[in-house]
């Protein structure tokens, strides 16, 4: 049975020849791989699902039905005027959501099939779904299927056996779409979207008479199942009793979902709780916590909970392959484990676990792989016996491998549930080793293959037994020793031409010995306690930006200002609230001190005038610029120590100079930078070490340029010192306007831009030597800036608004800090800082 989930990256299932490989037969480990099935590539959203004894699988055309136990398939339809996009169980039905065209336009289908042949049953046009429909996934009864009819605008309840309408209603006033629905034996539930927010509409499933209400902000997940409608809204899960609206439980923690499952008499969460990831098992009968676990989050989150009989897998993530606990709802005991193979579990039948993930080789059309692994209670990982030599991961690299990273460098224990890891650091790079131990060469070989199909990886000259690279630009190294698996890798450029001779040395220390870890925790047993308190959200007025600060965070939201006009929020303490101040400022000091205003118009007479305000005693300083009245002031930089500011002085768009401003005494200096050809075009930022000062510009124009607006594929950077002369060029950088308040990292020691000739990446480059270190394969049009010297805070549009997400140099999301609801916030002013205000 399939429970909700956080999300995951989408899998593909595509069109729908299905050949089962044999059984793995291979003792040694919990999981044994029952049977595989590839699935060839198509053009449509996936799907799969069980349901009771069926494997249900939809791709572009078709859906099909599995035996779990075998893979074998049952039956298959095939859609000839439609591409099946959605789908329920109820009973002996599957109903199918699909659309297509037809001379009249497009048109959407409902179609009932039967689960024992797949024969059509019923089938009804120009009936929609009511949104996304959201279980129950498990074939339990369903007393009314939630359809759409877009012509009348209605909401229509159908019956599951004959596709019939039960009955029709309006939506209530200002709430126009419905965005996902589910349905079970006591309500049919429908989240829409009205004008005040979105709202939980529950219907009677025979009349469709209405049964109750609740408003839930911004609902972002819904799911019905059993007795139970679980929301996902405003970054907090709340558990509402399906018959009354009674709310049940609520948690906040919830910024990227949560997980929850049903299980028997429980009802299973799983919420981030500071940096640490909670599992909770709540009675909703005694309205009490029945067992409360908590762990570190570094030792992976809960993606999804998936039950099977009286068993609960929490899939972790934290790798591949899946590393999943093991957990008995009623006692709250828990085991970790992994699978022997990469794949995400999607779902649990009986013993078995279902995996589903990509599989594209070199020279093939992406497949999707779905995988069926046994589940042996008896079995036990197996550790290294006293004849085999035990090694740590950061025993496999020695310092004369490592001369690329300096005699300083640093190795760091880094292992995951799923494998043991070091990270080597220094010179202000990294190199990472992850080693997998299997308990014979055989299945190391195999592990090793589904790494190679997994990745596109290519055959490299012999390192070992088996050894391939993956990635354009060679970003790992994957070797195979006997029984061990190794990879190692680095996301900085000057380090890949090294990774082939650092694998050989890993494997020749490996040399039959095993590499061991113990995954944290092996076993665990839950508390009693009750329940810790959630993360705290907070919705910033006049905007529709929400916040989250994680404990531990280098970054403080000190100020922003409101999407329409209106003085800057302003808060004097980290987690203090935001209060109105006298002004609306154009930034703020990095120590959060200062707030600088800008004329919005360049003063007809007199001198260039800004407004200095300390913030902490609210005492105004207005300082004048030696600018002529008829020039521009604009892109205020701040010095690292918020004791100066740099502004660029333009005349008609063309840069003329800059001005050099102390803070908060005013003293100023203007420098002309007319003499130098290549500057003009571009803002002046500070240097490196701020002893003098950056502008771009342009070399190679873009052949897709606007005949009206000039742009580059390349382009460099003039080194000035603060008299203005040329100190040196740093060559073939990508456009370095992010709309970031620095393009330093916070050591300064690199910088990012866009990527030469590439708008869909950014590059990070060593701000000493112009040296390309990190190419990030991830588009964006705007830069909040560093999270730290690793990992940059990206704005980008998501679901209608925005979110500021915190990634690694691979491009991952490790981490939020903000989102919005609303596309008109694309250039929403958040001021960070790096410490308490001052």
């Amino acid at each position: 049975m399939l429970t909700g989930v956080r999300p995951l990256a989408a899998f593909a299932l595509l069109a729908a020849v299905l050949t089962a490989a044999a059984p793995d037969a291979t003792t040694g480990r919990e999981f044994t791989r029952a049977w595989v099935t590839d699935v060839p590539a198509g053009f449509a959203a996936p799907g799969v699902l069980a349901v009771d004894d069926d494997l249900l699988l939809r791709d572009g055309t078709s859906v099909s039905a599995l035996d779990p136990r075998t893979g074998a398939a049952r039956w298959r339809h095939v859609f000839t005027r439609s591409i099946p996009t959605d789908w329920v169980a109820s009973g002996a039905a599957l109903v199918s959501r699909s659309g297509g065209p037809t001379p009249k336009g497009d048109t959407t289908y409902l179609t009932g099939l039967s689960r024992a042949d797949g024969t059509v049953r019923w089938e009804r046009a120009g009936i929609d779904g009511a949104g996304t429909w959201r279980g129950p996934y498990g074939g339990g009864r369903v007393a009314a299927i939630p359809a759409w009819d877009g012509t009348r605008r209605e909401i229509v309840g159908l019956s599951p056996e004959s596709g019939s309408s039960k009955w029709t209603a309006r939506l209530p006033g200002g709430c126009d779409r419905v965005m996902s629905s589910g349905s079970a034996t006591v309500a049919v539930v429908f989240l829409a979207r009205c004008a005040d927010g979105d709202r939980l509409l529950a219907r009677d499933p025979e009349t469709g008479a209405p049964r109750w209400s609740a408003e839930v902000g911004h609902g972002t997940d819904l799911q019905v199942d059993g007795n139970s409608v679980v929301q996902v809204h405003d970054y907090r899960l709340t558990v509402y009793d399906a018959t009354t609206g009674r709310t049940v439980v609520e948690r906040a923690g919830c910024w990227d979902a949560c997980a929850y499952a049903v299980v028997a008499d429980l009802l299973v969460l799983a919420y981030s709780a500071g940096s640490d990831e909670v599992i909770e098992a709540f009675d909703p009968t005694r309205g009490s916590t029945r067992w409360v676990h908590r762990q570190p989050g570094s030792a992976g989150r809960y993606t999804r909970l998936l039950i099977a009989g009286d068993r609960l897998y929490g899939v972790l993530d934290a790798g591949q392959p899946a590393a999943v606990d093991i957990i008995d709802p009623k006692s709250g005991t828990g085991r970790r484990s992994r699978l022997p193979l990469p794949g995400d579990p999607v779902a649990a039948v009986g013993s078995l676990l279902l995996t589903a993930r990509y599989a594209d080789g070199v020279g093939q059309a992406a497949r999707l792989r779905v995988a069926a692994f046994e589940r042996d209670d008896g079995a036990m990982e197996h550790g290294p016996t006293d004849g085999w030599r035990a090694r740590s991961a950061c025993d496999l690299l020695a310092a004369e491998d490592l001369t690329t990273l300096g005699p300083a460098y640093r190795s760091i224990p880094d292992d995951l549930p799923s494998a043991a890891g070091c990270r080597y650091a220094g010179k202000g790079m990294e190199i990472e080793v992850r080693v997998w131990t299997e308990p014979s060469a055989r299945l190391a070989e195999e592990l090793l293959g589904e790494f190679k199909n997994m990745t596109g990886g290519v055959r490299t000259s012999a390192l070992a037994d088996g050894n391939f690279t993956s990635g354009a630009d060679t970003r790992a190294v994957y070797a195979r020793e006997g029984r061990t698996v190794i990879r190692v890798s680095s996301a900085y450029i000057p380090l890949r031409g090294h990774l082939r001779a650092m694998a050989r040395a890993a494997v020749g220390r490996v040399d039959g010995s095993a590499v061991t870890y113990e995954p944290s925790p092996l076993a665990w047993r839950a508390d009693t306690a009750a329940a810790p308190a959630g993360d705290v959200f907070v919705t910033l007025p006049g905007t529709s930006v929400t916040i989250h600060e994680p404990p531990g965070s280098p970054l403080t939201l000190a100020a922003y200002n409101p999407f329409f006009d209106g003085p800057t929020r302003l808060r004097q303490n980290p987690g203090g609230v935001f209060s109105s101040t006298a002004s609306r400022y154009t930034s703020l000091s990095p120590n959060g001190r200062w707030g600088l205003i800008l004329p919005d118009h360049p003063p007809k007479k007199g001198g260039y005038a800004v407004s200095l305000t300390d913030l902490r005693t609210g005492r105004i300083l207005k300082r004048t610029l030696p600018v002529a009245a008829s020039r521009r002031v604009t892109a205020p930089f701040w010095s690292s120590d918020s004791g100066r500011l740099l502004f660029t002085v333009r005349s008609t768009d063309a840069q003329v100079g800059f001005v050099t401003m102390d803070v908060p005494s005013g003293k100023s200096t203007f420098v002309s930078t007319y003499a130098d050809e290549d500057v003009g075009e571009f803002d002046v930022f500070w240097s490196r070490d701020e002893t003098g000062v950056v502008s771009a510009f342009g070399v190679e124009e873009s052949e897709n340029q606007d005949e009206d607006d000039t742009s580059y594929d390349t382009y460099a950077l003039r080194l000035m010192d603060m008299s203005g002369r040329s100190t040196g060029t740093i060559d073939n950088v990508g456009d370095p306007d992010l709309g970031m308040p620095d393009p330093y990292s916070p050591s300064r020691s690199r910088f990012v831009t866009h990527c030469p000739r590439r708008w869909d990446a950014l590059c990070v480059t060593d701000a000493v030597t112009g040296t390309p270190l990190i190419r990030i394969d991830l588009y964006t049009e705007r830069l909040l800036g560093w999270y730290d010297d690793d990992h940059l805070v990206v704005w980008r549009r998501e679901n209608g608004g925005y979110r500021a997400d915190v990634v690694d140099f691979s491009g991952a999301v490790v981490g939020r800090l903000a989102d919005s609801t609303s596309e008109r916030e694309s250039d929403a002013e958040l001021f960070y800082i790096r410490q308490p205000p001052l």
